[in-house]
């Protein structure tokens, strides 16, 4: 006689109602499979890489939907990444047994808070330090120097103002071309070089003081310069960096070029390959499971301000580029009642689940969370009914109905 070899449970999972410990020819198994096979059908015309599964209220069953979901995804080959960011009561984090390992809150606050100071290249990309002057907030000059070429950015409350190739051939400068074009005569332009090397101003002030350009066209000429030097920054990939907090009235930037420098860092710039330093940070608290394919970023410290944290830029950031790493991202978040994180989560990604708990939450709040979710214009990809007792056939004939 055959017995068949009872699989052991996955070690690192916590939960009692995840599919890698239950029979793969269960009908809760097989639950999950039609879920994945209806969701694709669903977004079969989008392109989805990220999807927030929250629900009414607490105690419906989100959490262990998120896992499932993420298996079930999994096990077709897809790369999946699951993220705990209910940060009030991280289930998913205690599931997969991370409880008091770095996670986003890690990521969040303390990686992306990390000094600016000095530094290589090759440690800190272009791009990483960046990012890491915007979400600080900072003001002042970052000078990168390699062995042909000195860029500086110049940042105000961490959005870049201006960038200037310091060792620019002499006749590619934006004086040469104001002479050339006619712009300014060359006397003008003396004028202004004289000026600048007695009282140590820069030439675009006194340009201005003196009355020799109008400031529309200066800005102008100034913004061609700034996307050339952004440009070839964008190539370097070695060298050294200094960070210098300056108030903003010592950089002496009365006039700044007349270009939107986050479209332009955006093209150039925003890779996740290109990111040294954040891909370091986020490889560092994403963790593998037993599921080949499946991978879990938890919750990590309970942080004071959910909220705000969710609503930040550097959520925003670290979803955008961990959609470049993974087929799909599955956010597990607090309920929609008791907090408002999933709302503010909702407008980072590419829809919502709504987990209903059947016989559990009335179709009142129900309905109150799908007329939020409409009123702010936040796509619902669907709502799965959970824990429903098939054996109930009229009650869950009714359900559908009323609903």
């Amino acid at each position: 006689m055959f017995f068949k070899k009872k699989e052991k449970k996955d070690p690192h999972l916590a939960g009692q109602n995840i599919l890698p410990a239950i029979a793969a020819k269960s009908a809760y198994a097989e639950s999950f499979r039609t879920l994945r096979a209806n969701l694709y059908f669903s977004v079969v015309d989008k392109s989805v890489k990220s999807i927030v599964i929250t629900s009414a209220l607490e105690s419906e069953g989100k959490t262990n939907t998120a896992a499932n979901l993420g298996y079930t995804i999994a096990n077709t080959g897809k790369r999946v990444l699951l993220v705990d960011s209910d940060l009030r009561k991280p289930f998913l984090t205690k599931v997969f047994n991370l409880n008091g390992k770095a996670g986003l809150t890690d990521l969040l606050v303390e990686a992306l808070d990390c000094p600016v100071i000095d530094g290589s290249l090759s440690e800190y990309s272009i791009a990483d330090l960046i990012q890491l002057i915007r979400f600080q907030n900072l003001t002042g000059r970052l000078d990168l120097v390699t062995d042909q070429n000195n860029i500086v950015f110049y940042f105000k409350d961490g959005n870049i103002m201006d960038v200037k190739w310091q060792n620019r051939p002499f006749d590619s400068d934006y004086m040469v071309a104001l002479v050339q074009d006619k712009v300014i005569p060359p006397k003008a332009a003396d004028t202004v070089l004289e000026l600048t090397k007695k009282t140590g101003r820069r030439r675009r002030s006194i340009l201005l003081s003196m009355g020799f350009i109008a400031r529309p066209d200066l800005e102008k000429r100034l913004a061609i310069e700034s996307a050339e030097a952004m440009r070839l920054a964008a190539g370097i990939v070695s060298g050294t960096f200094t960070f210098s907090r300056l108030p903003w009235e010592a950089l002496e930037l009365s006039v700044c070029p007349n270009m939107d420098f986050n479209t332009v860092f955006r093209e150039l710039f925003d890779r996740t390959e290109d990111m040294i330093y954040i891909n370091r940070s986020m490889d560092a608290v994403i963790h593998p499971t037993k599921t080949q394919n499946l991978f879990v970023l938890g919750a990590g410290r309970t942080p004071p301000n959910p909220s705000e944290i969710i609503n930040s830029d550097r959520t925003e950031m670290v979803i955008d580029q961990l959609k470049k790493k993974f087929d799909l991202i599955i956010i597990d978040i607090a309920p929609v009642l008791p907090a408002s994180d999933a709302m503010l989560m909702a407008p980072r990604t590419d829809g919502t689940l709504l987990v209903i708990r059947s016989g559990y939450a009335n179709k009142k709040l129900i309905k109150q969370v799908l007329d939020q979710y409409r009123q702010s214009n936040l796509p619902v990809l669907g709502a799965i009914l959970n824990r429903v007792d098939v054996k109930k056939q009229d009650y869950y004939y009714r359900y559908y109905q009323e609903y």
